[in-house]
């Protein structure tokens, strides 16, 4: 075995001392694995199952290695920056660092699509997109989707995350490829909690994707019930309107199959003639 990969498994396996050792000896940082990650890459991986001591010498292997890499923005096979190992972790400690030695790595994408504070909302890591969020640029920055990090917040955040997203990007109206709003993906997800604090921060009820759903359509087509008694009961979105192929959510319901809205139509007439026919 090469020193150079002594020094991964020696990092991967949070051995400091051994790295030390290794670096002493000869062993480059910077000679990639196969999957074209640095020394860096197998520091920072945490398992599932981790001693806090294993984290903190990960922690100042990082700080070692740091120093002596020659490209803070490699990206591996996966297109993947240490960035993205950062927010994928629990090492918010170690953004700042990273950003002032390489402040270009926020805005560099995977192979996904996905930007650092995409993969730190998808790992619920709050630290770490508070201070992906404070670096220019990132609030807007889109994936394949089109969507913001204020879409994968309604979809996958919890309120804290969310919370921070409204506030670096406070247009709540933004749109993905399919024109689908924060608030109609939160729908589409099942997201109750993330639909209330949406509408409470203000949030359009009445918009509309390219198809011409509503949030109740969204509802119905996802299977929501829940969404669906939640929308009728508290808000004055109109179940008459129709989308583009003239089909209410009532409608669109019945087309799809879905038994689980059939006591829709039982709640339509407390919303009034009107309601029911779009107006």
């Amino acid at each position: 075995m090469t020193l150079s990969m002594q020094l991964h498994t020696a990092a991967l396996q949070g051995e400091f001392e051994l790295v030390q050792d290794l670096l002493a000896q000869g062993a480059n940082p910077n000679d990639l694995n196969k999957r074209h990650q640095n020394a860096l890459f197998s520091a920072l991986f945490l398992p599932v199952l981790h001693s806090a001591l294993m984290k903190q010498n990960k922690i100042k292997i990082f700080h070692l290695l740091s120093e002596q890499i020659h490209n803070l923005a490699q990206q591996d096979e996966s297109g993947d920056t240490i960035l993205q190992v950062v927010a994928a972790s629990d090492f918010a400690n170690l953004v700042p660092s990273l950003l002032e030695a390489s402040p270009e790595l926020p805005c560099i994408a995977n192979n996904q699509g996905h930007y650092p504070i995409h993969t730190a909302i998808l790992n619920a890591q709050p630290e770490t997109v508070a201070s992906l969020l404070a670096q220019p640029n990132v609030s807007t920055l889109r994936d394949d989707n089109g969507w913001t990090p204020l879409h994968y917040a309604a979809c996958y955040g919890a309120k804290d995350i969310l919370d921070l997203c409204i506030a670096a990007e406070p247009n709540l109206e933004v749109v993905d490829l399919l024109g689908q709003t924060p608030l109609m993906l939160a729908v589409s997800f099942g997201r109750l909690d993330m639909v209330q604090a949406l509408i409470q921060a203000g949030a359009n009820l009445h918009c509309r994707n390219l198809s011409g759903f509503t949030l109740l359509h969204q509802a119905v087509h996802h299977v929501h019930p829940e969404i669906v008694s939640w929308l009728l009961a508290n808000t004055d979105i109109k179940p008459g309107i129709k989308d583009k192929d003239h089909h209410t959510a009532l409608a669109l319901g019945k087309l799809e199959g879905r038994t689980e809205f059939t006591k829709l139509e039982s709640l339509l007439p407390s919303r009034g003639e009107g309601a029911r026919k779009g107006g």
